[in-house]
């Protein structure tokens, strides 16, 4: 995980469910971290490849491009990754993926 995705004194959650939806299994995994959190300007691009938050944008880690490929890998498994919260005390992603049978 990304150092400023955790603060190092809290845990960052990690919660795996199954359930059945309408007749077929779902696979659903919920990141919660504690960083800094996503800006309301900026949870609608979060997505967008190359996309770095405003206080990201002067250092020289990263492309921008790791959500991006998280979320087209989750729609290529016929599944979705979302954004689900977002605060000043972090943010939660869920991965919904199909049990195939």
């Amino acid at each position: 995980m990304l150092v400023h995705a955790k603060t190092p004194d809290r845990m960052v959650q990690l919660t795996v469910e199954l359930f059945d939806q309408q007749g077929h299994g779902i696979a659903e995994i919920r990141v919660q971290d504690n960083g800094l959190g996503i800006s309301s300007n900026h949870r609608e691009h979060v997505f967008e490849a190359f996309f770095r938050g405003s206080n990201k944008q002067s250092t020289l880690r990263g492309l921008g491009l790791g959500l991006t490929f998280s979320r087209l890998l989750a729609v290529s498994m016929n599944g979705s990754l979302v954004l689900e919260k977002h605060s000043d005390e972090g943010c939660t992603f869920v991965l919904s993926l199909p049990l195939d049978h």
